[in-house]
């Protein structure tokens, strides 16, 4: 059993309120389906289907299994036709570290969602036990270099073929980005 539990309220930023996707129902599925034709949100998917009901369905079991192991802290903005934007922070060796994930659907980028979700997330993920929370970037995606950059996360280094691309299945490097408590 990992640290995370669903807060209750969901948790509010300024602008902003994260639900876990343990609470999200099935008009809820329908907004997230509009959304699976972003293939950023896709690549989220271990084994997408093409269905995108059934993808917003199994996204949403992943992260309400996730939310019952306490492993996986799966969270979303939802508007009434679509998933605005997801953040998710992941358990998988070390209890006490945490793999962030930020996803902002493409008509909203650039209009500091990432960066109010990671503002919420990170102090919460910290106040439930989190030593390290990490955050892997493709090489080329600047404005995710930016955000970790302007938030204070740490550049770590280059992870050689680190990542599979699930869209294309190969794989490619990963730059790593970190952040402990005592940096925020």
């Amino acid at each position: 059993m990992g640290p995370f539990v669903p807060p209750e309220p969901p948790l509010r930023g300024e602008r902003i309120t994260l639900r876990s996707f343990d609470r999200f129902t099935e008009v809820h599925r329908d907004a997230i389906a509009s959304s699976m034709s972003d293939i950023d949100l896709a690549s989220w998917l271990v084994h997408p289907s093409g269905d995108p009901t059934a993808d917003a369905q199994a996204l949403l079991d992943e992260g309400a299994d996730g939310w019952r192991q306490g492993t996986l802290a799966t969270f979303g903005i939802i508007s009434p036709a679509r998933l605005d934007a997801a953040i998710s922070a992941a358990i998988t060796r070390d209890p006490e570290v945490a793999e962030l994930a930020v996803w902002v659907h493409r008509d909203l980028r650039r209009e500091g969602i990432a960066t109010e979700a990671l503002n919420i997330v990170v102090p919460w993920c910290f106040s439930s036990g989190i030593e390290r929370v990490w955050i892997e970037i493709d090489p080329d995606n600047e404005p995710s270099h930016a955000l970790a950059r302007s938030m204070g996360f740490v550049r770590e280094g280059v992870l050689r073929a680190h990542c599979r691309d699930r869209r294309t299945n190969k794989r490619h490097d990963c730059v790593v980005y970190t952040l402990l408590p005592t940096e925020t």
